[in-house]
């Protein structure tokens, strides 16, 4: 277990046990700041996509009436990534001139804050909430355990999984969301609600890609997904309720007429 630096308030430790994920050591309120959330990403052109669909999804299916993100928050890699911005270049989203002027002024913020997105809703008059704990590969027990109380029996909600990576690897870290971890989360979907999860699609042959991992998610789920991609990322769709499931099939199929480069499922 790691040890707390000395002087280390004990109180402060049993309450607050901020630890970077790399290091494991604790880290003091200066030190936390060196070690950002990874907010980087805020705005790019993968958030077009993802917020423009969501919207449309809380507007347009009857069962939904709230969402409930959970952005697995990790600390800043200081990659560079998250600088897609071209968002009228885009596939999916780019008819959303509003979307796409509030994103752009949330980059051009000195402080990036990705929870600030909940204010576009509102003016939409969607109501969505986040779940705000910092996520670590080391303490992802704890994480998924208290995610599954939240939403538990919590009904016609849009929950949605939104890992830096997507689903689980040979080798899972903390950007990546375990085929377990997915189970637990829809066994404990209200009445009326559905699962959403972000995938990142490496470089490799997309709809096989995508075959292998609806396979996958109904080995582990007993659900068969719904998708639906730009060909760079995919979002899948877990509805335990059929009546749920063909509404949301419906409201994609015209989602892609909107934006026709989009792939889907209904395409296989």
């Amino acid at each position: 277990m790691p040890v707390p630096p000395s002087g280390w308030d004990p109180v402060s430790v049993i309450f607050s046990p901020h630890l970077h994920e790399n290091t494991g050591r604790f880290l003091s309120r200066p030190a936390r700041e060196l070690f950002p959330m990874k907010h980087q990403y805020l705005g790019d052109t993968r958030d077009l996509f993802k917020y423009d669909l969501i919207e449309t999804l809380l507007s347009t299916l009857p069962s939904l009436t709230q969402a409930f993100f959970i952005p697995m928050l990790t600390p800043d890699d200081g990659s560079g990534h998250g600088r897609r911005t071209g968002y009228f270049r885009t596939r999916a989203g780019n008819l959303n001139a509003g979307l796409a002027d509030f994103l752009s002024k949330l980059r051009m913020r000195k402080s990036r804050d990705c929870f600030m997105v909940r204010d576009y809703f509102q003016e939409k008059s969607c109501e969505v909430s986040f779940y705000r704990a910092r996520f670590t590969h080391r303490g992802r027990g704890a994480y998924f355990s208290r995610i599954a109380k939240k939403v538990h029996g919590l009904p016609h909600t849009l929950v949605f999984l939104d890992p830096d990576t997507g689903l689980e690897v040979a080798s899972p870290g903390a950007g990546h969301l375990l085929y377990s971890e997915v189970s637990l989360i829809a066994r404990s979907l209200g009445p009326g609600s559905l699962l959403m999860i972000y995938q990142h699609i490496p470089r490799t042959p997309r709809i096989a890609y995508i075959e292998h991992r609806c396979a996958s998610l109904f080995e582990h789920t007993g659900i068969l997904p719904s998708w639906i991609s730009d060909g760079q990322v995919v979002f899948f769709f877990l509805c335990p309720e059929q009546n749920v499931g063909y509404d949301l099939d419906r409201c994609l199929a015209g989602y892609r007429m909107r934006y026709p480069l989009l792939l889907t499922w209904q395409e296989e």
